[in-house]
């Protein structure tokens, strides 16, 4: 088996007249050269193909008929040749057949010229193409292990083969035949002339079926070493005997003594002679005190039970909604008490205008007078107006002196007690004096008017 299997490319042909029969591409070292013989009796085909199978290699010639050189009309030879390492085959079920046809189309086109649409032959061009147009192709085809038997081929003489064209890509899928073992070579037509070859090849399985890749063996169970134990010391020392008696009977429980049990009899049970013996032993050895709780067995295994935490939902629940809840409230009432106490210092008492006393801002040297709020309608016993200096008050223009927009009529009066003097003192008025108020427009009926 090969580490990086490859198909390989070998052409050969005439190019030109003078050069005779030489190589013209040698693409990922083909293992052997052409040869410059036509296999006789395959004219008739515009191609055929050669089969050779070897100890290394399998090789597929296509042999071109119908070529001339360069600028010449004498008959040339074209042959193109792939190989397959043996024990590889292509992948994807691909037939050799599928790249030496691609081969062939690359190479007639690039490289040959058609002399007339009537004519067959072809002529090879005066320069040729670069290789790695053909090793583009070859390599674009990837090999996979083949697991079929190769029977090379050690025969002295060729042999001929005739197929249709369905049956040839089967046929190359897979060439490893018996039969064919015997011969030197095998030329495969689809016609020809089989009386010029000793043999002719017939009676295949085609296709031949793919010998299946072998199964993987099963992995066997490595054996486990058996552990080894290290040797325990034996100690030669004996051990102490004990001479004390021993007692194996287990002791009984007491019972509560009522005094039902001690008025009652007790049954008495028939002794076996083994009871009999162990009671008389144990009578006679003295009685050893056991704890009447049993000791655990230290070489017992202690079982463990997983208890699991227990989760409450209470606590976070206090932690996170509650307490949150309750210092909120905390803070309203707290805030709620402050604001009372500042608003009770900062709050001040409110009045109606309509039952405000005032006082005039010119007051009269006479004795205080007493200011009565009466709406227009009032009615108002006459009386003396009150002078400062004089002068008799201004009527008011209907607004108080805040501007308020009180239309309420301030009139000024004299006390009760000074009621019978002014109007005395107005009987003994001049008439000089009587009609300067009767003139008096802020007058009428001695009552002043303020609008």
């Amino acid at each position: 088996m090969m580490d990086n299997p490859r198909i390989t490319l070998a052409i050969f042909g005439n190019q030109n007249s003078n050069s005779g029969f030489q190589p013209l591409y040698w693409i990922n070292n083909p293992v052997q050269p052409l040869e410059n013989l036509i296999p006789p009796g395959m004219e008739e085909n515009s191609y055929f193909f050669v089969l050779e199978t070897g100890e290394k290699f399998t090789q597929y010639t296509l042999v071109q008929n119908h070529v001339s050189s360069y600028m010449s009309v004498r008959p040339g030879a074209l042959k193109m040749a792939i190989g397959i390492p043996n024990g590889y085959r292509l992948a994807n079920d691909e037939s050799p057949l599928t790249v030496l046809m691609a081969v062939q189309d690359t190479f007639l086109k690039e490289c040959m010229t058609q002399k007339s649409s009537l004519s067959e032959t072809r002529n090879f061009k005066q320069v040729l193409p670069d290789e790695q147009l053909f090793k583009s192709i070859v390599d674009g085809y990837s090999l996979i292990p083949s697991y079929d038997r190769v029977y090379p081929m050690q025969g002295a003489d060729d042999a001929v083969l005739l197929l249709p064209p369905a049956q040839m890509a089967d046929f190359f899928r897979n060439v490893h035949y018996p039969e064919l073992q015997g011969y030197k070579k095998v030329v495969i037509g689809e016609k020809g002339n089989t009386t010029v070859y000793p043999a002719v090849v017939s009676d295949l399985q085609i296709p031949l079926p793919m010998t299946p890749p072998p199964a993987p063996p099963k992995p066997q169970p490595k054996p486990q070493p058996e552990p080894q134990v290290a040797p325990q010391p034996v100690s030669t020392t004996p051990k102490p005997v004990s001479t004390t008696p021993v007692n194996t009977t287990p002791r009984p429980e007491p019972t509560p003594v009522t005094q039902d049990t001690q008025s009652a009899p007790q049954p008495t049970r028939p002794q076996s002679p083994q009871s009999t013996q162990s009671t008389q032993s144990t009578q006679q050895a003295p009685v050893v005190k056991t704890p009447s709780v049993p000791l655990p067995d230290p070489t017992a295994e202690r079982i463990y039970m997983d208890v699991g935490e227990k989760t409450s939902i209470i606590g976070p629940i206090i932690k996170f909604v509650v307490v949150p809840i309750l210092a909120f409230l905390f803070g309203l009432l707290v805030t709620f008490l402050v604001s009372l106490f500042i608003n009770k210092d900062e709050a001040e008492p409110t009045t109606d205008n309509t039952n405000v006393e005032t006082i005039s801002p010119n007051p009269a040297p006479n004795p205080p007078s007493r200011i009565i709020t009466q709406e227009e309608d009032e009615v108002v016993t006459p009386q003396e107006l009150v002078t400062n200096e004089g002068e008799v008050d201004e009527v008011s223009d209907g607004t108080d002196e805040q501007g308020t927009g009180n239309n309420k009529t301030n009139k000024t009066v004299k006390p009760a007690t000074e009621k019978e003097h002014t109007q005395g003192s107005t009987d003994n008025k001049t008439p000089d004096d009587q009609n300067q108020e009767g003139t008096n427009p802020a007058s009428k009926d001695g009552k002043a008017i303020y609008k």
